[in-house]
């Protein structure tokens, strides 16, 4: 991870942290301001698919998933994805990539800790370049949580590294891969749930309170990706998933995760078993599943969204 833009304005000073600026224009282009730094809801996040979303304007907006999940009681989850910058045709789209943490029930006692790169030019001032992200929910996506530091809940301990903030370099189609690391740990003495990046960077915690339905342990974890899909006319979305290819393409030209893993409530960390894959629409974004001994668990996943088979 290179160095980020705002630290050619030096350091921050000791007992503070990097924050991204709102600004006034990033407001204005939402529709609904209670809902800026908000996901929707998912009724079943064991189980991804489509989500149907009237919008103002008469368009249907669904999310659309390619995601590898293990369910269990888990402590945490690792991987290595690489980072690409997807096509986002919508303003209001976005692309991502990351793990999700998965305490409670379907509804609104859902609890989720969330973090990896995303694409979203909404949140992000109409940038379409990829971001680390976090995000949580304690109540289903429906009022608790929020993108990185848009609401109160998650501490950030680490000076050096924004929330929010560019990922360069990035990975080319046939060309050099990059990577971010990402672990999601609960503390067995303290009992947060912790985000370090790239294994060194230790960016913070969850505090056990957010989370009441995490406060043990994690019932299911994934990981893959997510796109909006804005039926813009009643076609479907050009957004790309990953790189925006298929995964049959493989490294280097379709998105991957790899060395996929699990914390146990031992505090080890072991490959997953017995990993379920859902597909929300595999003409427009798939996953396959694979195994070495470079890269233990891993998956090619992603696509281009609207094709000739996905219309």
């Amino acid at each position: 991870m290179d160095a980020q833009p705002w630290q050619l304005a030096g350091e921050c000073p000791e007992n503070t942290i990097p924050v991204k600026r709102v600004t006034k224009e990033d407001l204005l282009r939402v529709d609904n301001i209670n809902n800026y730094g908000k996901k929707t809801s998912r009724t079943n996040i064991s189980q991804p698919h489509q989500f149907y979303h009237p919008t103002a304007i008469g368009e249907n907006v669904y999310h659309e998933y390619a995601t590898t999940s293990a369910n269990g009681v888990f402590r945490g989850a690792k991987a290595q994805m690489n980072v690409w910058k997807p096509r986002i045709q919508e303003a209001r789209g976005f692309s991502l990539s990351q793990i999700w943490v998965v305490g409670g029930n379907d509804g609104p006692g859902l609890n989720t800790i969330e973090a990896g790169w995303h694409a979203d030019p909404d949140l992000h001032g109409g940038d379409a370049s990829p971001r680390i992200f976090i995000f949580w929910t304690s109540d289903g996506y429906h009022k608790a949580g929020c993108y990185n530091h848009l609401c109160s809940g998650f501490v950030q301990t680490n000076k050096r590294i924004a929330l929010g903030a560019l990922l360069k370099p990035i990975s080319t189609y046939n060309g050099p891969q990059f990577l971010l690391i990402v672990q999601i740990w609960k503390d067995p003495k303290s009992g947060n749930w912790w985000l370090q990046l790239n294994e060194k960077e230790l960016m913070g915690y969850w505090p056990k309170e957010l989370l009441p339905n995490l406060a043990n342990a994690a019932r299911t974890v994934e990981w893959g990706g997510e796109v909006v899909n804005i039926e813009k006319n009643g076609q479907h979305t050009t957004t790309e998933m990953g790189s925006g290819h298929f995964p049959s393409e493989g490294f280097g030209k379709a998105s991957h995760f790899r060395v996929v893993k699990i914390i146990d409530t031992s505090n080890v960390i072991r490959d997953p078993v017995r990993m379920t894959t859902v597909v929300s629409k595999p003409t427009c974004y798939n996953l396959k599943n694979g195994y070495s001994r470079p890269w233990g668990v891993f998956f090619y996943y992603g696509g281009p969204g609207r094709n000739p088979r996905c219309h």
